[in-house]
């Protein structure tokens, strides 16, 4: 029973990762929209924002696959033995810190000399 709560905890941990990188993303795409807006007439055509903030869509996208790929793989927690919960409970521990080091790769803008 222990083991199923610690399983349970673990899936838990890594969705509020997963959240708490949404949370980074929509931070940092608020900085980069912040940081555009000021300068749209200046900088002429707009092609480069999306350039500027693809990463921020493709780092929120890893962290979705991850947790994807956790809950798809998992095995059904009522008939797992003890030896697959410590690896199933190893595993949501690994994927959770996996999806919060990927708000390292978050870059907000750098302040623009025009």
């Amino acid at each position: 029973m222990a083991l199923r709560v610690r399983a349970q905890e673990g899936l838990a941990n890594a969705r509020r990762s997963l959240l708490s990188l949404q949370a980074a993303c929509r931070a940092t795409r608020e900085q980069w929209e912040v940081h555009h807006d000021p300068h749209r007439m200046t900088l002429g055509p707009q092609d480069f924002r999306r350039a500027d903030t693809r990463h921020i869509a493709e780092v929120e996208n890893e962290g979705r696959k991850l947790l994807h790929m956790l809950t798809q793989g998992s095995p059904e927690i009522g008939v797992m033995l003890p030896d697959a919960f410590e690896a199933y409970i190893e595993r949501t521990d690994h994927t959770a810190l996996e999806i919060e080091r990927l708000s390292f790769r978050l870059s907000p803008p750098k302040p623009l000399r025009v």
